[in-house]
């Protein structure tokens, strides 16, 4: 272990006891604004000196009381209650002010004013707080070599918060990038743009490509590190892990912004807001409400449907893009779908699909979600498909990450798109004009045994009765990604035993709208047995747990748990329940006290600690069961919730 990392893990020591923060999200954004803020004071010592040796006056980004060297390591530094004072009453109000001091958002004042209107210090203890950053003083940004340590060990800190479940939305493995930037190759003195940026990995791996694969000049580096990379990030904490990840990388003034990409009408882009190239991983299973789906052609409330959009008017003509998502989208037989499929073939060249296994992000809420990644070029309309099936002899997880030696076949096969065991062409005559459908059929595939297919089963079982009929339908559910109406899915179920019940998405929803219509990404069905008596249907949903705060409850990552709405009703003491905090839904255990209310997890993992609460908060459901999706054998486990 290098000495640096031994630092991280001294901090990581001291957040695990400290009351204010609660696992991994928590210190990783607690380090970062810290980290900020000595990094900050590094680049003004370098460039008082550069200034120095032009024979120019250097002015100072902040006052003198507020620079680094004063309120964090002088002599008579503050400590304890004194410095939590400082910091919170006098550092983070002073911070903000450059957001509204500054018009440029593409400096480094900027950026200052933005991260500290966005976060806060969770840190309760100023003696904790006082060694932290006594440990990040120690720490130099001064040189290349510095900067390339501390990323690194910046990025393995982020792709351990990818695996706690609630961030892991916005990490995208890094193998899968740097194949993404690679087979795609670009150039200096062009631009790159992510508008689902995240912690910033495509942008700081494209920065990585072209600075160690292309002959740069002092101005080509110049332009590299200002004028190449722009992102876009919605949510505050992915902001300012990416904005610290791509200056931890060497980009001093990172061209990140904290909006909402989707507001942006694709009828307004013009030249100028266009890029050369687009690499992007856009959330899975987001929905968008109808007044962002009006910036759109294709209406859609699928927020990866939007974002494809969005790229695609983005790029500029001759551009290249490498965008992940859903494999569902080769298929789904929706108007949206079909009408997006069809403008990406005939007004743009699609010329490789990468089809990736179930697992690839297995470390964070996409878990077991089947991914394919789309390479197009704009100006040009599809004469052909390449396609590239990637068939892994193991299993990926969260142990068992993708590696690059993975897709080393796929990097090799792309410049010339050679047919292989894995890999076919499909030409553009050979795709179905009615609907586009492009689904991933590998006709290499050798089969050991010809069976016939569930579908033609269950069509014959069809004649037997509407139980035939409901699985056929399920099927064509599953297969097809098709909307079956609620109704219909509960008549013909009822002879089952069945209901239909809508799953939600469990994180990134407001405490108004977590169980509206329009969060509902499908229906599932299950026994009634499964619902107590007691208990209205038309008052269940399914949430998707994300994380494994709640494991020792029989509550693991990426089960269902089934919820009962309270509506006016307060939850009982002691209930596992569904929290909305500061718009994120968690589910934990509450417990009533007289002046606050406690939601504390149920794991054996020890940085996961209490939620202390006393306002801004609200408690829409409680648990009733929960469905195990984790199962080795791919059948799904039913298990009550005790004491509820």
């Amino acid at each position: 272990m290098s000495n640096l990392e031994r630092n991280f893990k001294r901090i990581d020591n001291i957040l695990l006891e400290e009351a204010g923060t609660s696992g991994p999200n928590d210190y990783i954004i607690q380090i970062s604004w810290i980290l900020f803020l000595k990094y900050l004071s590094d680049l003004e010592e370098i460039r008082k000196i550069e200034s120095e040796l032009a024979k120019k006056k250097y002015r100072q980004l902040l006052k003198e009381e507020f620079q680094w060297k004063t309120w964090a390591v002088s002599e008579n530094a503050d400590s304890g209650d004194d410095l939590l004072d400082f910091v919170n009453k006098k550092l983070f109000p002073y911070l903000k002010t450059f957001k509204e001091t500054e018009s440029n958002a593409r400096t480094i004042s900027y950026k200052i004013g933005e991260i500290f209107s966005e976060i806060a210090n969770k840190i309760q203890n100023g003696h904790n707080l006082r060694e932290i950053i006594d440990i990040i003083d120690e720490l130099e940004f001064k040189t290349q070599e510095e900067l390339d340590d501390l990323s690194h060990l910046y990025e393995a800190r982020l792709k351990l918060l990818g695996g706690a479940g609630r961030s892991g939305e916005f990490y995208t493995p890094r193998p899968l990038i740097k194949t993404i930037i690679k087979v795609i190759n670009p150039q200096k003195d062009k631009t790159i743009y992510d508008g689902a940026a995240g912690t910033g990995g495509f942008l700081t791996e494209g920065y990585e490509f072209i600075r160690s694969n292309k002959k740069l000049s002092t101005k080509d580096l110049e332009f590299l590190k200002k004028e190449t990379f722009f992102g876009k990030n919605k949510k505050p904490e992915p902001y300012l892990l990416g904005t610290m990840n791509m200056i931890l990388h060497g980009i001093e003034a990172p061209n990140m912004i904290r909006t909402n990409t989707l507001t942006e009408n694709v009828n307004d882009i013009q030249e100028k807001d266009k890029y050369d190239y687009i690499f992007a991983n856009p959330p899975f299973g987001g929905r968008e409400r109808k007044e962002v789906q009006q910036n759109f052609n294709i209406k859609t409330s699928e927020t990866a449907f939007l974002f494809l959009q969005h790229f695609m008017k983005k790029l500029k003509a001759g551009g290249e893009a490498g965008v992940v998502i859903k494999n569902t989208f080769l298929s789904n037989m929706d108007n949206a779908a079909i009408s997006l499929r069809k403008e990406l073939l005939e007004n743009y060249n699609l010329h490789t699909v990468l089809d990736l296994p179930a697992g690839v992000f297995s470390s964070g809420a996409g878990t077991g979600v089947k991914t394919v990644v789309l390479f197009f070029k704009k100006g040009e309309p599809t004469r052909k498909i390449w396609f590239y099936q990637l068939n892994l002899e193991r299993n990926l997880g969260k142990t068992n990450p993708l590696s690059e030696d993975d897709l080393a076949e796929f990097v090799r096969l792309y410049p010339t798109k050679a047919t292989g065991d894995n890999s076919w062409t499909v030409e553009m005559k050979d795709i179905d004009s009615t609907n586009f459908d492009l689904s991933v059929k590998n006709p290499n595939k050798k089969e050991e045994n010809i069976l016939r297919s569930p579908k033609e089963i269950l069509k014959e079982m069809e004649r037997l009765g509407e139980s035939g009929k409901f699985l056929t339908q399920t099927l064509d559910y599953i297969e097809k990604g098709s909307k079956v109406k609620r109704k219909k899915m509960r008549s013909i179920s009822e002879e089952l035993s069945l209901v239909s019940i809508p799953v939600v998405a469990s994180a990134g929803c407001d405490d108004v709208s977590v169980f509206a219509e329009e969060n509902i990404e499908n229906y599932f069905d299950i026994d009634k047995s499964f619902i107590p008596d007691r208990v209205s249907i038309e008052d269940v949903v399914l949430v998707r747990a994300v994380g494994d705060s709640m494991e020792e409850a029989n509550i693991k990552n990426n089960d269902l748990v089934l919820v009962e709405k309270l509506h006016s009703r307060q939850a009982k003491d002691n209930e596992r329940v569904v929290a909305i905090i500061d718009s994120k839904a968690v589910i934990k255990r509450v417990n009533f006290t007289k002046n606050a209310v406690i939601l504390s997890p149920e794991s054996k993992n020890k940085i996961y600690k209490p939620i202390i609460i006393k306002d801004n908060f609200n408690i829409p459901a409680r648990v009733i069961n929960v469905i195990d999706t984790n199962s080795e054998d791919s059948e799904l486990k039913y298990q009550r919730i005790e004491g509820q």
